[in-house]
């Protein structure tokens, strides 16, 4: 495994504020940022930042973990014989960013944990790490963070994502989505079934044309959309406390709604394609659509 590290200083005044940016540079390190600013109440903020690399042989067909307690992650298709990965890290100070570490460890199973180690094995409050990882392909992941989004697009297999605070946006997957955010959109295009909450965002989701179902979706507040494909079957219940209900579906048995205007169902509806699993789509407050490929 290698990691990387680069070097500068900047001073500079903006709207009457100092700043000072300082970027240390230490062979086979990490990119390490510095910075203060002192405002009209003379406080610093003596958070410094890191960009580090680093990388493990690929091993095909394995699992990935990767957890992060304040940070994004992206997880991004790449070529070769090589899993690297990019870590913006944020510490409470230089004495505490230069004893993080990034962390690549394989399991005896093979399944790989990407993860950072912080000093005397805690994370303070507002330190974190953002995680790019490059790989050719997976069997799982989980992805989890505790404030951040999650992005990952053309994988497979079963998914789970998690944040306390961000959207999540999963493209092209191959397989089962569990999403889950405390606060933030959930925005899943042509992926497998889906289970996806959020207690205060939109929810879309898009399913492959092989997706048999079911869906669960859940916010507390925010609209839901539900394309199905040609492969999906089962009977969808969509509930809204405070919206309408759209349901463009052609291909549907049945279509039974509580109260209509037009095209629009307000309250519930309930949606036949045949025998399958119940899938359940239920709002506090927002409009429900579901239409088909």
């Amino acid at each position: 495994m290698r990691a990387d590290l680069r070097h500068q200083v900047v001073l500079g005044l903006v709207g009457g504020v100092l700043f000072v940016t300082v970027l240390g540079l230490s062979v086979g390190g990490c990119v390490v940022v510095s910075s203060g600013v002192a405002g009209s109440m003379g406080m610093w903020d003596d958070r410094v930042k890191a960009t580090v690399t680093d990388s493990i042989d690929h091993v095909a067909g394995k699992p990935l973990w990767v957890e992060t307690g304040n940070g994004e992650i992206e997880v991004v298709k790449s070529e070769g014989a090589q899993v690297r990965v990019t870590a913006e890290l944020t510490a409470k100070d230089k004495v505490r960013l230069e004893g993080a570490k990034l962390s690549l460890v394989r399991d005896a199973d093979g399944k790989l944990r990407v993860s950072v180690l912080w000093p005397d094995g805690k994370r303070k409050p507002y330190e974190g790490a953002g995680m790019r990882v490059e790989i050719p392909d997976v069997a799982s992941m989980e992805l989890k963070t505790g404030n951040g989004r999650i992005r990952t697009a053309n994988f497979s297999g079963a998914l789970v994502a998690e944040t306390s605070n961000g959207e999540i946006e999963v493209t092209d997957h191959d397989g089962t989505v569990k999403a889950d955010t405390s606060n933030g959109a959930i925005l899943l295009r042509n992926v497998g079934n889906v289970v996806a909450d959020t207690s205060n965002g939109a929810i879309e989701v898009s399913l492959r044309d092989d997706a048999t179902g079911p869906v669960k979706m859940d916010s507390s507040n925010g609209a839901l959309s539900l394309t199905v494909g040609k492969a999906f079957v089962g009977t969808i219940k969509a509930d809204t406390s405070n919206g309408g209900v759209l349901a463009t579906c052609a291909r549907a048995s049945k279509v039974t709604v509580k109260k209509t205007s037009a095209e629009i169902v307000y309250g519930s509806a309930t949606v036949e394609y045949g025998k399958g699993e119940e899938s359940v789509l239920d709002t506090s407050n927002g409009t429900v659509t579901i239409n088909e490929h």
